[in-house]
């Protein structure tokens, strides 16, 4: 059962605009940023919401052709195998 603070802390927190800095979200607030922490992780295990650290890989079939190379700034290679996966990350390149 959520307590009265801890109903309005979650309610505030998920007003914060994603484009809002944590910093300028916290002012407005009157909350540290700290407090903001806090509740923010009580309020993800409240919802189950879970973030891998990793996400999965697939590898494609060797005999399939690579439609685009895309090399990291530290030097690691993706390489893309379907059209509509390249389409995808167009917009982020």
């Amino acid at each position: 059962m959520r307590t009265s603070n801890q109903q309005n802390m979650f309610s505030l927190i998920e007003k914060k605009h994603p484009a809002q800095t944590t910093k300028e979200f916290c002012a407005a607030n009157g909350i540290s940023e700290a407090n903001y922490y806090y509740w923010l992780k009580k309020f993800k295990q409240s919802t189950g919401e879970k973030h891998p650290q990793f996400l999965p890989v697939q590898l494609a079939p060797a005999d399939r052709l690579v439609i685009a190379t895309i090399q990291l700034p530290g030097g690691s290679l993706i390489s893309v195998y379907d059209l509509q996966v390249l389409s995808f990350m167009q917009p982020y390149l």
